[in-house]
């Protein structure tokens, strides 16, 4: 027996006798093993359980000290960036947010601390609002998170062993483009939201995150290219749309409105008139023309047919 075939016989041997007393019934061990085994796999979703209080104490420590204390601080900073910490957010701050994405850039070679960071910053990107904050100094710090995330997700990779969040926003890329949601907005529109519920899932985007109101947009964009009886048919859809994005009513209701009065027939559409004059006024009065100057001059004068049709 050569020393290859008496290691073989030894190596079967101790997998004999350590299964010999081990019950495949009993799932205790599995058990107490799971969380490291998926923390070994790196599943789910990749947000990390930190606690409000340490990620405050990592905010407060950097805007004490002006620098930050490992990579350890700089993730619960990144989770942080967008909070609301003693009446303000970093990134509102332009010089310690600047100052933040160039830290972790610094770990760009360095896979594991890098992804933990990125991973914080993306959240921050989906759940802060550049629109309804009215902050300008925060849309310009937004937009140069988006900036660093779009540049920087292809060091994310690393081949047969990425994490689940890695491969939901590498086979979702354009989530970081200007363009997130138009990839959904057909299917939405056809009442089909599982790809968008699926990957906002996978990524832990907050529901209440900016990326809905472009999947609105985006559901809208993609009615206005249907023929003119299936836009119809899903007007009242696309009104009920609307009147849970406030921050694109009006926006998304001029879009209506100039593809409908765009369509072969006008016939009086009794909701898209109300919702209209209840908006923006009687079109008839000059006094409300201002309000009306987001549509074009024949859905106007549309509208306001309609109203003398209906005796409005």
């Amino acid at each position: 027996m050569t020393s290859l075939d008496r290691l073989h016989h030894a190596l079967r041997e101790a997998n004999a006798a350590a299964l010999a007393d081990l019950d495949v019934r009993d799932t205790s061990i599995l058990e107490a093993e799971l969380p490291q085994l998926q923390r070994w796999t790196a599943g789910g979703t990749g947000i990390e359980e930190v606690s409000d209080d340490e990620v405050a104490a990592a905010v407060k420590a950097y805007r004490r000290d002006g620098a930050l204390d490992g990579v350890g601080q700089a993730r619960l900073v990144c989770y942080g960036c967008t909070r609301e910490i003693d009446g303000a957010r970093l990134i509102e701050e332009p010089e310690r947010m600047k100052a933040l994405l160039e830290y972790v850039e610094r770990y760009r070679y360095f896979v594991r601390p890098f992804r933990r960071c990125y991973r914080a910053l993306l959240h921050a990107y989906f759940s802060y609002d550049p629109e309804a904050e009215l902050s300008e100094k925060g849309r310009r710090g937004w937009q140069e998170l988006w900036v660093f995330l779009e540049r920087r997700k292809n060091l994310l990779e690393t081949p047969g062993s990425d994490p689940h969040w890695v491969t939901a926003l590498l086979e979702h890329r354009n989530l970081l483009t200007r363009d997130p949601t138009s990839r959904y907005g057909m299917q939405a529109l056809r009442g089909n939201f599982g790809v968008f519920d699926t990957v906002r899932e996978r990524l832990a985007i907050p529901e209440d995150s900016w990326l809905q109101r472009r999947l609105a947009f985006s559901i809208i964009e993609a009615a206005i290219q249907l023929p003119d009886q299936h836009f119809k048919q899903a007007v009242v859809r696309l009104l009920v749309l609307l009147a849970r994005q406030p921050l694109m009513l009006d926006y998304g209701l001029a879009r209506v409105l100039d593809r409908y009065a765009a369509s072969k027939t006008k016939e009086v559409h009794a909701r898209l008139r109300e919702v209209a004059v209840l908006n923006w006024g009687d079109p008839r009065a000059e006094s409300n023309l201002p309000h009306w100057k987001g549509v074009k001059p024949e859905a106007r004068e549309m509208v306001a047919g309609w109203l003398d049709a209906g005796g409005g």
